[in-house]
């Protein structure tokens, strides 16, 4: 079996992406992916995720997919099974029992995990006790977003989930997706200085793309400029993409752009019925498209929420965007959203100020306006492999410690620790 101390000339990469909500997990996961495919040659990838819609895009050269039973999110923040007839249980255990497989048959050299330091439900507990009692030459990295939620409910949900204690102890590394003088979490989030001195500015994570797609594809005209209304997954869209609508039938005058609407591929099919419905000559609906980066750089405006991966795609391709952030689950999109327009980077709507009204005037003020700055770093993804080839360089690996404080995951099968703390 192979010996994860790097002395191979293959690295192995496993990517860890739960999945639960939307499409940015995996759309981050795959696109760091595709880079460490490029910057490490002869690297093998291993990506393990719970999305639905992992097979809907490229995968990268020598990269295997697990696919996890999904799970999804009710807008109170609790996970359920998304489509087995399973209690949340034994889909959790079913989880962890294969990701605890991927260790011991793919004996990662490196495991990257995607946000959540403990894993949807804590399922990456166990893992983790495993990887560092069986496997303690096996370097493990989080991924950490620029927002995560509030700081009252960030710092919350991570000492009851054991993230910290996580982040502290069993993390050898802390990558953030993001930059401080936009976001700081270390002060927002009260981080300790143990896990602070681990992270890793490396900036935000910015796909390339092949700009294949043109307007003939879907017939959309050219003699107006398109506007673009994106919901992400779809999920909790309907209501945005209904006042848009709107706004179309109560236009007065003659409109002044062609649209095309992205509806998601979660959205609810009595809903994606409803909108199949819709007939306007300036207006295109479509679920789902792999290559939504390029409909946005076909775009002269875009209407969308505030994710971190459609704000990224958007500020590097320098787009005229009116964020309308999702007011459910937590506050990321929110603060996000809020911030980026007091740097004048895009235009700020909540949804509880949305109204036809309201989108007219974002539209028309955004359609007139100039391309906005951007002051982000979007170098992520080659910063991102410089660290990672950092980490798989051969070293000493140091002695840590997995504090008693960390809960097994309560849907697991043996405790992380047994008494004090685990050596590793």
């Amino acid at each position: 079996m192979h010996n994860p101390i790097m002395t191979s000339k293959h690295p192995r990469i496993l990517l860890y992406s739960h999945d639960t909500y939307g499409l940015g997990h995996i759309r981050r996961s795959l696109a760091i992916s595709h880079q460490i495919a490029g910057d490490i040659k002869n690297s093998r990838q291993l990506i393990v995720t719970g999305s639905t819609l992992s097979g809907a895009y490229a995968i990268p050269p020598r990269t295997e997919i697990i696919k996890l039973p999904s799970l999804s999110k009710r807008s109170s923040g609790e996970y359920k099974p998304r489509h087995l007839p399973l209690n949340l249980q034994q889909v959790i255990e079913w989880r962890t029992q294969m990701l605890n497989d991927a260790i011991d048959f793919f004996t990662p050299d490196l495991v990257l995990v995607d946000k959540s330091p403990a894993g949807a439900q804590q399922e990456l507990v166990p893992v983790i006790s495993k990887i560092k009692t069986e496997y303690p030459a096996t370097q493990l990295v989080l991924g950490m977003r620029d927002i995560e939620d509030s700081a009252v409910r960030t710092r919350k949900q991570w000492q009851d989930s054991g993230a910290l204690d996580l982040m502290q102890s069993a993390y050898d590394k802390i990558l953030l997706y993001g930059q401080h003088d936009f976001f700081d979490p270390v002060t927002t989030y009260q981080l300790p200085r143990n896990i602070s001195e681990k992270m890793i500015d490396v900036g935000y994570i910015s796909r390339d793309y092949s700009a294949a797609t043109t307007t003939e594809d879907l017939d959309i005209p050219t003699d107006k400029p398109l506007v673009l209304l994106t919901v992400g997954g779809g999920g909790d869209g309907f209501d945005i993409i209904s006042a848009f609508l709107q706004l179309i039938d109560d236009w007065s005058g003659d409109l002044p752009f062609h649209s095309l609407i992205v509806t998601g591929p979660l959205m609810a099919e009595r809903l994606r019925t409803r909108l199949a419905k819709v007939t306007h000559p300036a207006v295109s609906i479509i679920n789902f498209t792999p290559n939504l980066m390029q409909y946005m750089e076909m775009a002269e405006v875009v209407i969308s929420m505030a994710g971190y991966n459609t704000c990224v795609e958007l500020m590097s391709l320098r787009k005229k965007t009116i964020l309308i952030p999702r007011n459910t689950v937590r506050d990321e999109q929110r603060i996000r959203a809020k911030r980026m327009a007091v740097q004048n980077m895009a235009w700020h709507l909540p949804q509880s100020e949305l109204s036809s009204r309201r989108l007219q005037q974002a539209i028309l003020q955004a359609l007139h306006a100039p391309v906005p700055t951007v002051n982000w770093n979007l170098n992520g993804l080659t910063a991102t492999t410089t660290a990672l080839q950092q980490l798989l360089t051969p070293n000493k690996k140091q002695t840590g410690y997995l504090p008693r404080q960390i809960r097994l995951n309560p849907y697991g099968t043996r405790p992380l620790t047994q008494t004090g703390a685990l050596r590793i």
